[in-house]
């Protein structure tokens, strides 16, 4: 008996706190939580943070102290270890959830317990006056395109088509997603004389996964020397937290200046039919020339011909000879003399 009186003696100190409570059963505590689903990001860059609201309502007519726990499988969660709430009054807390960084998407269950502690500072602890709450915390889907070219320069030459050069792109986000590869300032490009083609249009690539863009570059006969930077773009437009870009230099040559055009193709450039031209006008001045002085010679001949034939004919007609010949013709005139003529002498 004598064990006894010290338990009997707390008994009988504390009946007069607990019978009002227990007769009365005014010891309460409800909790509510929102919103009751919560998105939390994780990909690379974000807080990877999300938080809620709880609001702890006394409605009993003692102040009470009540403990919080949360649990959350797969995230760190922060929250007050315990609040006082004053009868009759209520009392908002947050709790804070974190993700890990490239955390699978999906969906879990935490749960918000709370418990009476003490009662106007009586541990009422035994007596299990509780409550809970929970909310859906939900991992968001992204995808997270990383670009990376198999070459870095490339030489091309005036009219050249090059099948060598090729992007892989690795999707570095939770969730797969489909992807295409871009040519920035496209435009402009095609306007300097470079055509790019990129097959396939799109990849469905699943995270950490990797897929091959393959790239074609066609070059116009009149491009002109020049230097070109081409960025590259991976964009992934159904969940990609944003596009990935990557640069390869193009070095581009003007085609060559030759003198001897490839006639058999029918490649007559400008030059040579100026070039012929000039060719003919020289072929009919040097044909002149000669004609000319082919003419002048057959004239010079021809001069000295006839004065040599004067020459001669005033040789052959010597003053001495010529007179005897008019003086015979005179004797002829003498138509006395033709009867004296005896033909057998011609």
């Amino acid at each position: 008996m004598a064990r006894r009186a010290p338990m009997l003696v707390l008994i009988a100190l504390l009946l007069p706190v607990l019978s009002p409570i227990a007769s009365a059963q005014v010891l309460s505590i409800e909790v509510n939580c929102s919103p009751s689903e919560l998105v939390i990001d994780v990909y690379p860059g974000a807080t990877r943070l999300g938080t809620i609201s709880c609001d702890l309502t006394n409605s009993s007519l003692f102040s009470e102290s009540v403990d919080i726990d949360v649990t959350a499988p797969g995230f760190t969660a922060a929250a007050p270890g315990s609040v006082t709430v004053p009868a009759g009054d209520t009392v908002t807390f947050g709790v804070t959830y974190r993700g890990d960084e490239n955390s699978l998407p999906g969906d879990t269950l935490s749960m918000i317990d709370v418990q009476v502690t003490t009662a106007n500072g009586v541990d009422v602890s035994l007596v299990g006056i509780s409550d809970d709450d929970n909310v859906t915390l939900v991992i968001g889907s992204y995808s997270f395109p990383y670009i990376e070219m198999n070459r870095a320069y490339v030489d091309l030459e005036a009219g050249q088509r090059y099948e060598g050069l090729a992007a892989s792109v690795r999707n570095d986000g939770n969730a797969g997603d489909d992807c295409h590869v871009s040519v920035l300032d496209e435009s402009a490009l095609l306007m300097r004389g470079v055509n790019f083609s990129i097959s396939p249009e799109s990849a469905s690539i699943p995270a950490d996964g990797i897929a091959d863009f393959y790239i074609v570059v066609e070059v116009s006969p009149e491009i002109e020397d020049a230097r070109v930077a081409v960025e590259f773009e991976a964009r992934c437009p159904s969940l990609g937290i944003g596009p990935h870009k990557e640069v390869a230099n193009l070095n581009l040559s003007a085609a060559s200046v030759s003198f001897i055009p490839n006639f058999a193709a029918g490649e007559i450039p400008t030059w040579a039919y100026a070039g012929g031209g000039i060719i003919g006008l020289l072929i009919i001045a040097t044909v002149g020339m000669v004609v000319f002085k082919r003419i002048k010679r057959v004239v010079k001949s021809v001069a000295a011909a006839e004065d040599n034939y004067d020459d001669d004919w005033k040789d052959s007609h010597d003053d001495d000879e010529f007179d005897d010949e008019l003086d015979d013709l005179d004797d002829l005139d003498d138509l006395d003399d033709l009867d004296d003529l005896d033909f057998d002498d011609l």
